[in-house]
């Protein structure tokens, strides 16, 4: 499964280019991917930009690249692993996020 951006139709702003701004709300994977997760956005083929989403505890950026979300979560120790570390496989994180606002651009 797949994490889920989901399209606010009446707050949709089209741009020039084919490109539109999205308002909506993000889901994540019960299962979450230390990886990321694919996203899936009904209605936008390719998603260009996600604001970063906080929620619950974690962060969520958006790779354009590989059109995944990835998910961290701080670490208090801060040691070699750095400040944020990535959210292990199969973490369930929908019960800490459910569903955060999201603000996203795609064509």
């Amino acid at each position: 499964m797949a994490a889920v951006l989901a399209i606010n139709p009446r707050r949709t702003i089209k741009h020039a280019a084919g490109v539109r701004e999205y308002f909506g709300t993000f889901t994540p994977d019960s299962s979450w991917l230390a990886a990321g997760e694919a996203i899936d956005v009904d209605g936008c083929a390719v998603v260009d930009h996600v604001e970063p989403i906080t929620k619950g505890g974690y962060v969520f950026y958006f790779d354009p690249a590989t059109q995944k979300m990835l998910g961290y979560y701080a670490d208090n120790n801060n040691a070699s692993d750095g400040p944020l570390i990535a959210i292990p496989d199969a973490t369930d994180v929908t019960a800490a996020v459910g569903s955060a606002p999201a603000h996203f651009w795609g064509s």
